[in-house]
């Protein structure tokens, strides 16, 4: 016969291992709304900042140049997605043919 406090503690690491799955799947699912407001999708400056591919402070100077559209709320810095999309088509510049 197993021993019963082996099979308890088998049981709760499965629990546990389970909860830790919905845990993950729900962060996914928030990640992908909490941002949302109006059917808008803003973003923080480390968002943006790993969607382009550049440095926080990067981002900084192109908002004190005036270059970037942001919000600014208490002190928090966000960006309009849908307005970095159209900045960044409205500046594209196709590459030369030969």
């Amino acid at each position: 016969m197993e021993n019963p406090f082996n099979l308890k503690e088998q049981k709760i690491q499965n629990l546990t291992v389970s909860l830790q799955q919905v845990i993950d799947e729900f962060d996914k699912f928030d990640t992908s709304f909490r941002n949302s407001l109006l059917n808008e999708k803003f973003l923080t400056d480390a968002d943006l900042a790993e969607l382009l591919h550049i440095d926080r402070r990067t981002l900084k100077r192109y908002r004190q140049a005036g270059k970037i559209p942001y919000y600014k709320l208490n002190g928090k810095i966000i960006y309009k997605e849908s307005e970095i999309y159209q900045l960044l088509e409205n500046n594209f510049h196709p590459a030369y043919a030969l």
